[in-house]
């Protein structure tokens, strides 16, 4: 077998790298290889002697997952608020959001990319299980993470505009209509798109977010080699500009359920009962979304391992 095949099965494989490969930002990291003895140094400042350090390092990665997602998810949502509560926003109200949620992203895994692989997304967690590029002990305890680190971000954002939803509602919070504020926390379809199309809009969007992470992660391809965050962030963008409108674009689970469950000391039981459980589509499509958008990367898009060098 010529090494360049031996690459490309390598590849094909994913093993490529030797500690726990995740997506969509990977950042090489060897677990194995990483020195666990207490810090020589006995400066005050130095973060290892703070309290916990051995339990901060245990479980460095479900920080950083929750941390990540706390900032997806605080950016985005506040975005959604700003553009919602104060009304001299209307006309510029979409791209606050695409801005807010392609920003929050960039900075979640900027936060969280070289420690846990910035995956800040059940979904994009499940694909990698399922394409053996992540650890199935992990995944619980990361969903775990990122889901929490959403309702976290939903209850803190409130408290900064808890004021202001007063404001534009008088008191009476409404999940939907004129001084509805319900789609601050939570993603609804538009009127009359029906929950097939909604599936769809969530299941192709989500794909085309981890075929676009991935390829800009690919060492293979033309990795974005020292703005990967800022690329991630901007596929985010572009498909909250372009096709993200008919759902609200929720591609991640966590970023949906976690700020729903908050809601509903809000509005009741109406997040999930509203639009005839509708609920159920920004929770589950985008798992399908992005087993399919990993999926199809890997089988169609086939560059040279070769190239991987190229970029070292």
């Amino acid at each position: 077998m010529s090494s360049t095949e031996a690459q490309a099965q390598q590849y094909a494989h994913g093993d490529k790298h030797t500690g726990e490969t995740v997506l969509p930002v990977h950042y090489e990291h060897d677990e194995h290889n990483v020195d666990n003895t207490e810090p020589a140094s006995n400066s005050a400042y130095d973060t290892a002697n703070w309290p916990l350090y051995s339990l901060r390092w245990a479980y460095r990665d479900y920080i950083a997952e929750f941390w990540g997602t706390f900032l997806l998810v605080f950016f985005g949502d506040s975005a959604v608020a700003t553009a919602v509560l104060n009304v001299s926003n209307a006309a510029s109200g979409w791209l606050i959001i695409s801005f807010g949620f392609g920003i929050g992203l960039a900075l979640g895994v900027y936060f969280s990319g070289s420690i846990s692989g910035g995956h800040l997304n059940p979904a994009i967690t499940l694909a990698n299980a399922l394409f053996g590029k992540f650890p199935w002990r992990k995944v619980p305890g990361y969903m775990f993470s990122q889901l929490l680190g959403a309702f976290v971000a939903a209850a803190t954002l409130y408290g900064i505009f808890k004021s202001q939803f007063d404001v534009f509602d008088g008191g009476n919070r409404q999940l939907m209509g004129a001084q509805g504020t319900g789609g601050i926390f939570a993603t609804y379809a538009q009127p009359g798109n029906g929950k097939f199309f909604s599936a769809w809009s969530e299941i192709v969007n989500t794909a085309l977010l981890i075929a676009g992470i991935v390829a800009v992660c690919d060492e293979r391809n033309s990795p974005a080699k020292g703005f990967i965050p800022m690329a991630v962030g901007g596929v985010i963008f572009a498909i909250a500009c372009c096709s993200g409108w008919v759902t609200g674009f929720a591609l991640n689970p966590a970023r949906d359920f976690g700020p729903r469950i908050f809601s509903t000391i809000l509005y009741g039981k109406e997040p999930f009962t509203y639009g005839g459980h509708y609920f159920w589509v920004p929770l589950f499509m985008p798992f399908v979304g992005a087993i399919c958008g990993l999926g199809l990367y890997q089988f169609f898009i086939l560059p040279d391992p070769a190239n991987a060098k190229k970029h070292d």
